[in-house]
């Protein structure tokens, strides 16, 4: 009898021991988890440490030079959709051919080639831009970085047709991430795929609460668009893409010069904020 009441009693303790450390014991690992998920690297060390170099001073690095062409926003249930439009130089990003690429020649090289004066060499069929952009979001305090909000990673894979390459063109880009409104200081990093080029740019910019929006009006930023098809699915990550954009299910190519010739279609897009039914 005194053994089975002693076991009944350790089993008690246990439960109760049970009962009292296991929410303690989640909450723990709940928390060590949502710590080893903060301190995951997004950033590598050498890119970050030229973004606190330039922050204060919007001081850009030059090693692959682009500029930031615009900056629309669009709703996305409780946040604002950033959309970053930037250019870049085809040089600029090295572009090469595809490895195992059959190559194509253009109607003068095949002629050319015909007589035995051809100076070209037979053109890629495809070329190929590889490497990595970093995005990071700080809190804009006093016009100054604050605290940090978001880091970003996108790997870019960007292929172009190589007969129509020309090194000297600036394309069009896009990316783009959803953040809670409010001030923020963007820095931007452009990076050949071992690190050994960096380049950054910074932009400031602010997003409205929709909330705000009660007595009176106000758009999203108004831009042209050249022309707007429907996806499948819309993307789950950011991406990177060349001469348009995607909001949603929405891919969208904008009209960035405004410049429209005849038969052109004239595609207006914002969203309107403090719209009542």
């Amino acid at each position: 009898m005194k053994t089975q009441k002693f076991l009944t009693t350790v089993l008690t303790t246990l439960l109760i021991a049970l009962l009292i450390f296991t929410p303690a014991l989640m909450a723990q690992k709940k928390d060590e988890k949502k710590q080893e998920k903060k301190n995951v690297i997004i950033i590598p060390k050498e890119v970050k440490t030229i973004f606190q170099e330039g922050m204060t001073s919007r001081q850009p690095r030059l090693d692959i030079p682009f500029k930031f062409i615009d900056h629309y926003y669009l709703p996305a249930r409780e946040n604002i959709h950033s959309i970053f439009l930037f250019s870049i130089k085809n040089a600029d990003l090295g572009f090469a051919p595809i490895a195992g690429e059959p190559t194509g020649e253009t109607q003068q090289q095949k002629e050319e080639q015909k007589t035995g004066e051809s100076a070209f060499e037979a053109t890629p069929a495809k070329l190929v831009a590889r490497g990595h952009i970093f995005l990071q979001f700080n809190k804009l305090v006093n016009n100054q970085p604050g605290e940090l909000v978001k880091e970003v990673y996108i790997p870019f894979n960007i292929e172009i047709n190589g007969q129509e390459y020309n090194p000297d063109e600036e394309a069009i880009y896009s990316t783009g991430y959803p953040l809670p409104p409010g001030d923020y200081l963007l820095s931007m990093a452009i990076c050949s795929p071992q690190l050994d080029k960096i380049g950054t740019q910074y932009l400031t910019f602010s997003l409205p609460n929709a909330a705000d929006f009660k007595d009176r009006l106000e758009t999203t930023p108004i831009f042209f668009s050249k022309k707007i098809e429907r996806m499948a699915a819309p993307e789950t990550r950011a991406e990177v893409h060349r001469e348009f954009f995607t909001y949603s299910v929405l891919r969208i190519v904008p009209n960035v010069e405004k410049i429209f010739k005849a038969g052109d279609n004239l595609d207006i897009f914002f969203y309107i904020f403090g719209a009542q039914p």
